[in-house]
């Protein structure tokens, strides 16, 4: 998905990527030394023995399409894919 909105914004010539991986209460990058950021702090369910509160909607359920990380390798390959044509930021809200 990532990558299909990145080509979509060659084509209209933007030049800056800003990715913003923390902008909520749950963590989505893959940081192997860390297993439990993404074991438990990337999803968001009714049940906080098993994953964190649900916040601004993103519901009760732990499939919520809200919930989830990407792993270092996806990460890497999609800074490989952006780096091609843009200036890659990153932001965080810690």
């Amino acid at each position: 998905m990532l990558k299909k909105t990145i080509k979509q914004l060659q084509k209209v010539k933007m030049n800056y990527l800003h990715l913003h991986l923390t902008d909520d209460e749950g963590w989505r990058i893959e940081i192997p030394a860390l297993k439990e950021l993404t074991e438990f702090g990337a999803y968001r369910c009714a049940n906080i023995e098993e994953c964190l509160e649900p916040q601004y909607g993103s519901g009760q359920s732990k499939d919520s399409v809200a919930n989830g990380f990407i792993s270092a390798a996806e990460y890497e390959d999609l800074l490989g894919f952006a780096k091609v044509s843009f200036k890659v930021y990153f932001g965080d809200s810690l």
